[in-house]
């Protein structure tokens, strides 16, 4: 089931400042590379083996006792079905608009593992793997989001900014490396878009309430997080609204059969009237 909300965009600025933090690995060579449950008993399976640096699993939660191969980050909700059929086109006919030629390099280094995993947030922080990019280009900018980084771009490729997702969105670490204890929240599944109407870009990501070791808490709180750049420059403040998405009538949520739910994977976009957030 999808759920449409107009989202109404309120001051708590946070910073992104150019520049990155540096940490060094820790450990041996053998270490297990880590796993972390999510969205309800889904399980985000990391990459299996060594890794160069020699990372260490925390002694706790379910790190401590398992060793996976990577799979897909896929959605509980997603059922291949050959009958189904959707209502089909509106009919409402759109005017074609003219393709214009690209400007910059056609092709540069995203974010990387190493990045994500060592450079942000001083090495606290989860090793994921899919990665679940989100990519916009605006205003002679590139704003990249992954599980669990955010970096800005000029359109040549040079790095102007690079950030953890969760201090992006005014958090604490999701893991405490040195004690393996993970934090409170757990931020995953990132889209953005830039509208050129307004100059702005949007970013949009799940937010989950965790326990020590990462999963999600058995009350099910979880929210919709919306952040807007203040200026055309991703590189500066911006605002953040935080969406309650449990929908178990808790906190002013609609009491939905079956929840609490999560607003699993949200997806955006913007028209004359309005800001639309969608969940699966």
């Amino acid at each position: 089931m999808y759920r449409r909300a107009v989202v109404a965009l309120m001051a708590a600025a946070v910073l992104i400042t150019s520049g990155a933090l540096t940490a060094n690995a820790a450990g041996g060579n053998g270490a297990k590379i880590t796993t972390r449950e999510v969205k309800g008993g889904q399980k985000t399976v990391l990459a299996k083996g060594t890794y160069g640096g020699g990372e260490l699993a925390p002694q706790s939660g379910p790190e401590a006792v398992s060793d996976h191969a990577p799979v897909a980050n896929r959605s509980l909700s997603s059922r291949a079905n050959a009958t189904r059929m959707g209502p089909g086109l509106s009919g409402i006919v759109a005017t074609s608009t003219a393709v214009t030629t690209a400007s910059g390099d056609t092709t540069f280094a995203g974010i990387n593992h190493h990045e994500q995993r060592f450079q942000v947030d001083g090495g606290n922080q989860w090793s994921l793997e899919p990665p679940d990019q989100a990519l916009c280009v605006g205003g002679g900018y590139v704003f990249e989001a992954v599980n669990n980084a955010v970096a800005v771009y000029d359109t040549s490729g040079n790095q102007l900014a690079m950030d953890s997702l969760n201090h992006f969105f005014g958090y604490p670490v999701e893991l405490d490396r040195s004690t393996g204890v993970a934090g409170p929240k757990q931020t995953t599944d990132p889209s953005c878009l830039f509208d050129p109407s307004t100059g702005r870009f949007f970013v949009t990501i799940l937010t989950y309430d965790s326990d020590a070791a990462g999963n999600p808490l058995p009350s099910g709180t979880n929210t919709i997080d919306v952040a807007v750049s203040s200026t055309i420059s991703p590189v500066g403040s911006w605002s953040i609204t935080h969406i309650d998405v449990t929908d178990d009538g808790s906190n002013g949520t609609p009491s939905h059969p079956g929840c609490p739910c999560i607003g699993d994977y949200p997806h955006i976009g913007v028209d004359a009237n309005g800001f639309y957030v969608t969940t699966n």
